[in-house]
């Protein structure tokens, strides 16, 4: 198989303009990430289309039609998303982002739905047909009678991911049809995409992070090997001593870049997602939102988790009023949880807030403290308190970082 003709920008920027060109005529199968809208969310939804159309040649009856799963003012929030698809050389104003499918009502007659990195249709969408899952969270069990191929990558008894990211589910899906042949190389945009988001989703096969499998060290093995790096085309726009280094060690700039500097890459963005000057200018609304899930329980108990890298959030201004307005008026949940984590040498550490009616916050914190299936956490108690409003706020420390959102 011969080095794609079509780049991954290529296909993007003559994909996305066919939604508003041909929505009445055209059938479309929107592939879209969670509401969090990280970075495994947007490259596996930007990449799996381009894998089916461009290298499995995978064609039906439906085009298929990559989505951001945010809103396009929201893109510069996730600044490890936004420097990855600056490096690859992906154009922001090619590509469909939500507000833009969502301003358009939708046909449900001609228009599926693909989700990536979540197996639980957001409620926009709630009327439209999954005809598949790609995702390696817990299954909740939902389009179970109509989708066809419902890939969820995770162990119900161990409670743990199968995989770091679902953008090693989309590698698989064609590591397998180049066989190990080094005569069959994969677009450099593509495999920079990939390789990004799966060495952050792992933070680099750290074992000490407890994130990388087996299956995401052959990925990225397979990225780093089978990838035509010196198809990598210079981002004008950005510094030039960014692509030096992601070049890495070469005795000039005529040299032939068959390999990128993966270390220096993955520390890169990580330190971009994690840059501390980053999370400080921003307002408690934007922390909390900036990567956010929704989930209901069996009793209709709607709750919102809020993952944010700043150890010190609660001491923003407002933080408190602000927390509890975008509780109960944005979100409209019963209880937020915010679950902080930063990296001190090289070690992860993970600590979380609970917020809400004093019942439901000490329900929940005596069940983490308490209950056997809650163990492998590790939580301990640092505060807890009840503001005058009669709002329970209640500070726990995780021991084991290996603990995520995923469980």
């Amino acid at each position: 198989m011969p080095v794609s003709e079509e780049s991954l920008s290529d296909y993007l920027s003559s994909v996305s303009p066919l939604w508003k060109a041909e929505i009445e005529t055209k059938k479309f199968n929107i592939i879209m990430g969670n509401e969090a809208g990280d970075a495994d969310s947007i490259i596996s939804a930007l990449t799996l289309p381009y894998v089916k159309d461009v290298i499995l040649k995978d064609k039906n009856e439906y085009t298929n039609l990559p989505v951001v799963s945010i809103v396009r003012d929201d893109l510069p929030l996730r600044r490890d998303a936004t420097l990855l698809l600056e490096m690859a050389g992906i154009k922001k104003d090619n590509l469909l982002f939500l507000d833009d499918v969502t301003q358009q009502s939708i046909d449900k007659e001609r228009t599926v739905m693909t989700l990536v990195d979540h197996n639980k249709v957001r409620p926009e969408f709630v009327d439209a047909k999954v005809v598949e899952i790609c995702d390696h969270h817990q299954d909740e069990r939902q389009h179970l009678e109509d989708c066809s191929s419902r890939q969820i990558e995770f162990d119900n008894d161990s409670k743990q991911a199968l995989v770091g990211s679902t953008c090693t589910l989309v590698a698989e899906k064609f590591m397998q049809h180049y066989d190990g042949r080094r005569d069959t190389p994969i677009d450099a945009q593509l495999g920079l995409a990939l390789l990004g988001v799966i060495l952050l989703d792992t933070m680099n096969m750290s074992t000490s992070a407890g994130k990388g499998t087996p299956r995401d060290g052959k990925a990225i093995e397979f990225l780093q090997s089978q990838t035509r790096w010196e198809d990598l085309v210079v981002n004008n726009s950005m510094d030039p001593n960014v692509m030096a280094n992601l070049w890495g060690d070469r005795k000039n700039n005529a040299d032939p870049m068959t390999s990128i500097n993966v270390t220096w890459f993955y520390e890169f963005l990580r330190d971009s997602k994690f840059d501390s000057s980053f999370w400080d200018s921003l307002s408690a609304r934007d922390a909390l939102r900036m990567d956010y899930k929704r989930f209901e329980t069996t009793t209709n108990m709607a709750f919102g988790m809020s993952s944010v890298l700043q150890v010190d959030v609660a001491l923003k201004p407002n933080f408190l009023e602000e927390a509890e307005a975008y509780m109960t008026k944005e979100a409209e949940v019963d209880l937020l949880l915010v679950l902080t984590l930063v990296i001190i040498d090289d070690e992860p550490k993970r600590s979380l807030m609970i917020l809400g009616n004093e019942e439901l916050v000490s329900n929940l914190c005596d069940f983490l403290l308490h209950h056997e299936s809650a163990a492998f956490l590790e939580i301990s108690k640092e505060s807890d308190e009840t503001k005058e409003n009669a709002t329970k706020v209640i500070k726990l420390k995780q021991g084991n970082p290996k603990g995520s959102r995923k469980q």
